[in-house]
């Protein structure tokens, strides 16, 4: 979305500047966590999700999600956040309650490499992500195989693509049958037992409020379409 970091920042600094940070319950530390992140503070964002990661529940699996994120974006730690996605598999396998899994965080460290002009290793990464997944879901990160297509031709996989495409359209459309769409992202509380000075909703219904998300993450319906394009793209030009 344009122009959504700035006005992310604005909006969370406001609700920052009322809000109680200590003494808080677990819930509410992970929503802190959440408001520093939209606030584009990084280290203090970063402190609290560090204390989740050991657990594990769907809030360890989103606060590491969040330092990795964090590590890539603001201090540009590729490397370690390549790390990170073969530590974060290892412990968390993918499951339904959480759509998006490493889809950003893949996204983010294969993209570096795009850019670079590792087409290889871009494919690597986003191959090792989609064959981690299982198929009774809609993974977010089988529209991956939609966002690098021109890796996938670049390195001559183009026939692996158009299969994970293909897979990737009927998994979302049986998912969506019958529904205006699902959810953009799972939220580990959706809300929080209200006290005096104290966040007591998780950002992300904060960013509701003002057709904002935390990630900017796609519906699937979104993400069906750029498939089915990908698709007939793969297939045109194959």
């Amino acid at each position: 979305m344009v122009g959504q970091p700035n006005k992310q920042k604005e909006i969370a600094t406001k609700y920052l500047a009322k809000a109680k940070t200590t003494d808080l319950t677990s819930d509410e530390q992970f929503a802190l966590g959440e408001l520093y992140f939209a606030a584009v503070m990084p280290d203090e964002s970063k402190a609290v999700f560090e204390k989740f990661i050991p657990g594990n529940d769907l809030k360890a699996r989103m606060a590491w999600q969040s330092v990795m994120l964090i590590n890539m974006r603001a201090f540009q730690n590729y490397d370690g956040t390549e790390n990170d996605i073969r530590k974060y598999r290892a412990k968390f396998r993918p499951v339904k309650e959480d759509l998006p899994h490493l889809y950003w965080v893949v996204f983010g460290v294969a993209d570096n490499y795009r850019t670079k002009g590792n087409h290889e290793k871009a494919i690597e990464l986003v191959m090792q992500e989609i064959e981690s997944l299982p198929s009774n879901a809609p993974y977010y990160s089988y529209g991956l195989a939609a966002t690098f297509l021109d890796s996938f031709k670049q390195v001559g996989k183009q026939e692996y693509a158009i299969r994970i495409l293909e897979k990737a359209r009927d998994i979302y459309t049986t998912a969506l049958a019958g529904k205006d769409d699902m959810p953009q992202i799972n939220n580990p509380k959706a809300a929080i037992a209200h006290r005096p000075g104290v966040l007591h909703r998780v950002v992300e219904g904060l960013w509701a409020d003002y057709g904002m998300d935390k990630y900017a993450n796609p519906t699937l319906k979104k993400l069906l379409s750029r498939i089915n394009t990908a698709l007939a793209d793969a297939k045109k030009s194959h």
